[in-house]
């Protein structure tokens, strides 16, 4: 839905110039920002399936409450995660893809509800994702755009105080008449907000603003066309 206003977010600091985000800039940055309609950020976290039929490693991630809905596609069952589904002691809860609903689930309408054993520990199956759904991309321990991912949990916020591991990606939709350039000022205003509030962790970061298709695309554009 409306691609054009969906951008990809990066931090840039001085040995890093094109890096991840941090989940507790993140949440801050969700809860200040007007220049986004919604904003989600997600990590690579792979996970074995096992209990019916042959184990299997899954390709998955962890996602904050809203990823589906800023990429404008929801599940075909069930629900996506919410904000209640990030706090520390929750996030056993499962979206999982179409092809894994009918390899796994038989395709069941009732799997909704279901229980099933991902690293030897039970999820609950909330939601469904419609058929063709594609990974937007990601930076750390990346996985190919356009591949296909299997399952996604939820992410928890489990260390409030962390301001120095960066590994979340960052996507958003832009509201509508905002253009990436307003949204990186903004956005830049409240790191530099969030640098005199947590030193050091965040002294000496900047803030990347991309539109998603010129991020997918990049110097293959005209060879494209």
């Amino acid at each position: 839905r409306n691609p054009g206003r969906l951008v990809r977010i990066y931090t840039s600091g001085p040995s890093w110039p094109k890096f991840p985000l941090n989940p507790n800039d993140f949440r801050d940055f969700r809860d200040r920002l007007q220049c986004f309609e919604s904003m989600a950020a997600y990590t690579r976290r792979d996970l074995q399936v096992s209990g019916t039929g042959e184990p299997m490693m899954l390709s998955g991630f962890s996602v904050t409450a809203g990823f589906f809905h800023v990429l404008g596609v929801q599940p075909a069952i069930g629900r996506e995660f919410s904000r209640a589904d990030e706090l520390p002691g929750k996030g056993k809860l499962a979206i999982i893809s179409n092809a894994l609903w009918r390899t796994r689930l038989g395709g069941q309408r009732d799997a909704i509800g279901k229980t099933i054993l991902l690293n030897s520990a039970p999820y609950t199956v909330v939601g469904i994702m419609p058929p063709g759904f594609r990974h937007p991309g990601n930076m750390y321990h990346a996985v190919a755009y356009g591949d296909s991912v299997d399952l996604w949990t939820p992410f928890t916020f489990d260390q409030p105080k962390d301001r120095g591991s960066h590994y979340m990606d960052g996507i958003a939709r832009l509201r509508e008449g905002v253009t990436a350039a307003q949204a990186g000022s903004e956005m830049q205003a409240a790191m530099e907000q969030l640098s005199r509030e947590h030193p050091p962790g965040n002294v000496g970061w900047r803030v990347l603003v991309f539109p998603l298709d010129k991020e997918i695309v990049g110097r293959s554009e005209r060879l494209l066309f």
